[in-house]
């Protein structure tokens, strides 16, 4: 992965809820959120920027129902490291450590329970074939169009930890400022390869046509509904 630039650390609170403060929480994408319960309100939201990818990530104690699109040009890969019941996506229950896989331009329908945390990165696609065969010997099966869904088999326990790990050291503006913060956001990317490459990927596709069916129902539902 080539990164010729320093990379940016973005680290915000917000503790009054403002829709348009929530727009842009993926990068490159626009996503409406709507609170689904009342209480204490809390969001944090971390995003990485490194040459031509991101990673953003959002621990949200609220709440919500989320309605967006991603990047029309990169990939989006994403999962939820922390949460207390399984969150609703694109038609998948989705828990703790299943990476879903968005294709470009992918719409997103998303509603979570309180306390969830989610994690994503945009690349492109090109590009991350490129590594999963530097660090495979093959490319992911990834779709071509709509949503799929990757159960790791480690509920993503490493990917966790590297994140984690990467996020500590780029708080720091020395770190962020140094070749060494090239290396953090490589590895980030790396290891939602390998964690991909070693998923269970034959239980996960087999539910794609009927989380698409679901889906598309749940569409329909919500326009009639309007």
């Amino acid at each position: 992965m080539l990164i010729n630039e320093q990379c940016d650390f973005v680290d915000r609170r917000i503790e009054t809820f403002d829709p348009e403060t929530l727009l842009e929480v993926i990068r490159d994408g626009r996503y409406d959120h709507r609170l689904l319960e009342g209480g204490s309100f809390a969001v944090r939201h971390r995003r990485v920027v490194f040459g031509n990818s991101s990673f953003d990530r959002g621990d949200y104690s609220p709440a919500f129902s989320v309605n967006g699109q991603f990047s029309e040009h990169q990939v989006c890969l994403g999962f939820t490291p922390r949460i207390e019941r399984p969150a609703w996506c694109n038609g998948f229950n989705l828990g703790r450590g299943e990476i879903m896989c968005f294709t470009e331009g992918t719409e997103l329908q998303f509603r979570n329970a309180p306390n969830t945390s989610w994690q994503v990165i945009l690349v492109d696609r090109k590009e991350l074939q490129e590594i999963a065969m530097i660090l495979t010997g093959q490319q992911l099966e990834l779709p071509e169009k709509g949503t799929a869904n990757f159960k790791a088999l480690d509920d993503a326990r490493n990917l966790s930890s590297t994140i984690e790990l990467a996020l500590a050291d780029l708080g720091n503006p020395e770190t962020l400022a140094s070749p060494a913060a090239h290396g953090l956001c490589e590895e980030i990317v790396n290891e939602f390869v390998r964690t991909i490459a070693s998923t269970d990927d034959l239980a996960g596709r087999s539910l794609t046509g009927f989380a698409g069916y679901r889906y598309g129902a749940m569409r329909r539902a919500e326009e009639y509904l309007r």
